[in-house]
């Protein structure tokens, strides 16, 4: 006997089984219909589970829209991602840090012509709509169906809007209607005109640039407010493919859509035909020459203002380290510093020429060895040129001799090494390697750096900073702030800055100039001398300090102690107990400025 339990036996097929074909369904698919076919008999009311179902999925819904409620609500506090912007102390605009390279400008500095663009382009029922479209959507469904590809989109501009700042930008149908039903919202809290300044600031206009006034610096090198009727419709024609239709990766598909938009402005009224081929026509020839300059790769940031890249790589590290990359990126921080401009391009032009001269000076005093071959086989090459009647070899720096050197550079020199390799000849090896000390292209690993500062010494500040000869990415080392070197006699004021500090010594107090020996523990002695090895006797120290007298300085910092004068050197140097123990040696040597420092 068969049991049944609430209307279903297992030995029942479920409905769904007896259809025609259904056994040629895969096994998997038959196993899922078997299993709703089940399911479905075993609830006595499937209707009322259903209606469970609906009514679950819409209380979810409504609860992402209240959510969203809030989201909306909040954009009349919204503040986009803008650059933080570095002035130096007389408020010239030095450099820019971004992600994301926006200008924030209220919709009375945006031209009409601009507004009336993107708005025939993108949206040309902008101002009857209530956030969603429901004849741009038909409109557009049936042109894609007849043309078989997308050739037109739905979405208004509060659509697009709601997508770039609420929604995940998937394509979905969830995220369509959801972002309808947050187009609703905005269009009911705010007004068109400031969806259209929220739209015009936020959009993405390629190369890097968001908003339309930073577009316009980027494409035009001008301010958005002005531009004229043609760069205003060529803004316009960028939103729907920013890369695609760049004008300066692509500018013959950029002169089709910029007579599509123009075409739509006359269409919906806001300009003549008259104005709009006159704007057309006027506008390409100057503007294909000016692009025609440009790298296709070029973007903001590769365009982006940096006067002084060592100061701005210097503040940079300090903002970050203090307020953290997200801030220092996107909320648009101003930062006013110490630096002037003036003198940090003075410095700029000055130092990287001076580097140069100075590595051509150092590279002609490193130790050539043109003289190599001559030494050591001269006298068989003037007898191999006695014999065959060859120009004289000369042991002097001859032409000759440059010739073979170079020969036995360009030609000779590697195969020899190879060969040394195999048959281990030391004597041959050593002769190669002496020869290749002082090539001209080892001279290229000698080059010169340096760094230059620029300290207003009544207050400390910071003027202006070189930490290299060119900033690149292979040469970032800011020797300025990061090299550590010691400063010699550099620090002699500063010893007797604390000396006149202690009240031991005043500038006329004489102190006697003659040898000094200090024993250590272990029975050394050392023995500090002036730089000429000269002394002079008794010395005030205004004579002293203006001729650098060394011994008279270890005599200074002897009579004040050592303890004194490292605290005195930390005190002025800024630095902390702990570093001023562990980077000032604990020995009179640093009278003379033994110890490192940054300059």
């Amino acid at each position: 006997m068969v049991k049944r339990f609430g209307g279903y036996s297992p030995r029942m097929r479920s409905p769904l089984s007896n259809r025609r074909g259904a056994s040629r369904l895969p096994g998997i698919a038959q196993w899922v219909l078997d299993t709703l076919g089940g399911f479905s008999s075993r609830v006595q009311n499937p209707r009322a589970l259903l209606v469970g179902i609906a009514a679950g999925v819409l209380c979810a819904f409504i609860i992402i829209l209240v959510v969203d409620f809030f989201r909306v609500r909040s954009l009349a506090s919204f503040e986009p991602k803008v650059p933080t912007k570095i002035f130096d102390k007389n408020g010239v605009l030095v450099a820019e840090l971004f992600r994301q390279k926006r200008e924030v400008v209220p919709l009375s500095k945006i031209p009409k012509n601009l507004a009336h663009a993107f708005v025939a382009i993108e949206d040309t029922e902008f101002y009857e709509h209530f956030g969603v479209n429901p004849k741009g959507i038909a409109r557009a469904f049936f042109i894609n169906v007849f043309s078989g590809r997308i050739r037109q989109g739905g979405s208004t501009i509060t659509q697009q809007l709601s997508k770039i700042l609420l929604t995940s930008g998937e394509r979905s149908i969830y995220r369509k209607v959801k972002e309808a039903f947050i187009s609703i919202m905005m269009e009911i809290f705010y007004t068109k005109d400031e969806i259209l300044t929220l739209y015009l600031n936020q959009i993405f206009l390629g190369h890097g640039a968001y908003g339309v006034q930073s577009a316009s610096q980027f494409y035009f090198n001008k301010n958005v407010w002005d531009l004229d009727l043609a760069e205003c419709a060529l803004l316009a024609s960028l939103p729907s493919s920013p890369n695609n239709l760049s004008p300066i990766r692509f500018p013959e598909r950029s002169l089709e859509r910029h007579k599509i938009v123009l075409a739509k402005m006359v269409e919906a009224g806001y300009v003549t035909i008259p104005q709009a081929e006159k704007a057309y026509l006027d506008f390409w020839p100057d503007y294909l020459y000016y692009i025609n300059e440009l790298p296709p790769t070029m973007n903001t940031w590769s365009s982006r203002i940096d006067k002084a890249p060592w100061f701005t790589e210097y503040v940079r590290r300090m903002l970050v380290k203090k307020y953290g990359e997200e801030k220092v990126y996107e909320e648009g921080l101003l930062v006013y510093t110490t630096m002037d401009l003036t003198k940090q391009l003075a410095a700029q032009k000055v130092l990287p020429p001076a580097l140069k001269r100075q590595t051509a000076v150092s590279g002609s005093l490193a130790f050539r060895r043109e003289d190599q071959i001559t030494e050591q086989y001269g006298p068989l090459v003037d007898v191999f040129s006695l014999l065959f009647n060859c120009n004289p070899f000369r042991r002097t720096g001859s032409l000759e001799v440059k010739k073979v050197n170079d020969a036995l550079k360009e030609r000779v020199i590697d195969e020899l090494e190879i060969i040394n390799y195999f048959t281990g000849g030391d004597a041959l090896g050593e002769t190669i390697q002496h020869y290749r000390v002082g090539y001209a292209d080892d001279k290229d690993y000698q080059k010169v750096e340096g760094c230059l500062i620029s300290i207003d010494h009544r207050t400390g500040y910071i003027e202006a900073m070189m930490g290299g000869s060119e900033f690149t990415s292979g040469n970032q080392l800011n020797r300025s702030m990061q090299s550590m070197r010691q400063p010699g006699s550099a620090i002699k004021p500063l010893l007797y800055a604390a000396a006149m500090e202690s009240k031991k010594f005043s500038p006329a107090t004489a102190v006697l100039d003659s040898p000094l020996v200090y024993l250590d523990t272990e029975g050394g002695d050392w023995v500090p001398e002036n730089y000429e090895g000269e002394y002079y006797g008794l010395l005030r120290l205004r004579k002293a300090l203006s001729l650098s007298i060394n011994v008279i300085s270890i005599r200074i910092a002897d009579t004040l102690g050592i303890e004194y004068v490292m605290r005195f050197y930390g005190k002025l140097l800024k630095l902390s107990s702990a570093d001023t123990k562990r980077r000032v040696p604990r020995n009179f040597s640093i009278a003379l400025g033994s110890f490192e420092v940054s300059p």
